[in-house]
């Protein structure tokens, strides 16, 4: 029998995504199945037909092809629907959010007021 060490233990570390953090405003949603682990920062887009927030992908064409939120926090995957936080507003480091494309800037009604730094307004 082995003895389970430190390495063998998966281990996660938050990613902090607020460049500002004290003025952003989130709420709670609920997300679809995820077959995969989704990073704090991922955009998430609403799909239509369900009103269950998924994965933004500006190719889809169910509703998730415009971004609405950022997810709050580190979402495992499950076989199930969640309730987790995303936020609305906030100011984010640009490189740490999971999507971003000039597409999403435009959904999200953002604006890079200083290099690297992005405002999505609520």
């Amino acid at each position: 029998m082995a003895v389970m060490g430190s390495s063998d233990v998966a281990s996660y570390v938050h990613k902090e995504i607020r460049a500002l953090p004290g003025g952003e405003k989130s709420v709670p949603i609920t997300l679809a199945p995820q077959t995969a682990d989704l990073e704090e920062g991922t955009l998430l887009g609403l799909v239509t037909a369900t009103g269950i927030f998924d994965v933004y992908k500006d190719t889809n064409t169910d509703g998730t092809n415009v971004a609405k939120v950022v997810l709050a926090e580190h979402v495992e995957a499950s076989a199930s629907t969640q309730v987790t936080s995303a936020y609305i507003n906030v100011v984010a480091y640009k490189d740490k959010l999971v999507g971003l494309d000039a597409a999403a800037m435009v959904d999200l009604g953002a604006r890079e007021s200083v290099p690297g730094i992005i405002v999505i307004p609520g």
